[in-house]
């Protein structure tokens, strides 16, 4: 710009890069009003800028985008190979290990045979993941135990004791994209044959934190619904079912989940019977044994209520039927 100034009004500038600044500035404003040039410009001493060309060139972004060069993918070899890649550890082992995961959720989709023998080590290496700092590898992580589970839902008892105390509080997170894949991944733990999980999620019965609770007693609830047969359960079992759940039902504030132990505890009672459901309850603090046996009374009472109701309504209808054939008799 200052060569094709200079060029441009040779005459004038010239005197002026020999002028002193004041008589420099003086000259170029005069001049400027003549040619109508821009004004500003001090030729004692030129305005360095840098060239357009240095300057880089970012167009249409807004100020909360981030670029990041595209990662390869990784090509996992074997099962072995993705099993060395979970166990590294450091800050750059991240983008490894969510190759991995997705390797494991292929394989368990297309061969999930494969995984048995070294089915608990996948598990207890997933879950490590999955209390990673970075998210994306711990939402990889927990839907790669829930695709584990439903893959080898037979490999399930081993495991329990590990899945549940991760899972269920992860599925009450306040981190609502890893407690959506949390809680897709515990509808794997529901089921006819999970007598082990049932056991697992009583404990969390006794978390302080109520929607911990609440989560563990809609699977207890729902496992129970879906054919989990608590008469055939072992003792310790059933046990367990009654301590914990009569504690929630002992709680003084009604809420969701004291419904659920209610209706926890009404199915136990139904499977086991009513003397053997004394004898359970028999072993209750006296404050759980209270709120039991409240529970046993409405139970008795709506009982009788519906039994009343059905003798009434049997009657009225033989009521109704003689009198019908009596009219038709009249009418003959």
């Amino acid at each position: 710009k200052f060569l094709r100034f200079v060029v441009r009004c040779p005459p004038i500038m010239v005197k002026a890069l020999g002028s002193t600044p004041t008589q420099a500035a003086r000259i170029n404003k005069t001049h400027c009003k003549a040619t109508k040039c821009s004004p500003g410009i001090n030729m004692a001493k030129p305005v360095e800028r840098p060239l357009p060309a240095l300057q880089p060139q970012v167009q249409n972004l807004r100020a909360d985008e981030v670029i990041e060069a595209p990662i390869p993918p990784l090509v996992v070899g074997d099962l072995d190979q993705a099993l060395a890649l979970l166990n590294q550890r450091g800050a750059g082992a991240w983008n490894d290990q969510l190759a991995a995961l997705k390797w494991i959720r292929q394989l368990a989709g297309t061969s999930p045979l494969q995984l048995t023998p070294v089915f608990a080590q996948v598990i207890e290496i997933t879950l490590v993941a999955a209390s990673s700092l970075r998210s994306g590898l711990a939402k990889e992580a927990l839907e790669t135990v829930g695709d584990l589970i439903r893959c080898l839902p037979q490999e399930l008892d081993a495991v329990a004791s590990q899945v549940v105390p991760i899972l269920v509080p992860k599925s009450v997170s306040d981190k609502k994209f890893l407690a959506v894949a949390a809680a897709q991944s515990c509808k794997a733990l529901v089921g006819p044959n999970s007598a082990s999980v049932v056991l697992e999620l009583t404990e969390l019965a006794r978390d302080k934190n109520a929607q911990v609770v609440l989560a563990s007693a809609r699977l207890v609830h729902a496992s129970l619904e879906s054919g989990f047969d608590l008469a055939g359960a072992g003792d310790g079992v059933r046990q367990a079912v009654m301590n914990a759940w009569a504690g929630v039902l002992s709680l003084a504030r009604r809420s969701e989940s004291r419904d659920l132990a209610d209706a926890i505890l009404t199915k136990l009672r139904t499977a086991v019977g009513s003397d053997a459901f004394e004898e359970l309850a028999a072993n209750l603090a006296p404050r759980e044994k209270i709120a039991v046996n409240s529970l046993v009374s409405s139970l008795e009472m709506s009982r009788s209520q519906m039994t009343s109701s059905s003798a009434g309504f049997r009657e009225f209808l033989k009521t109704k039927r003689t009198a019908q054939l009596e009219n038709s008799e009249q009418a003959k």
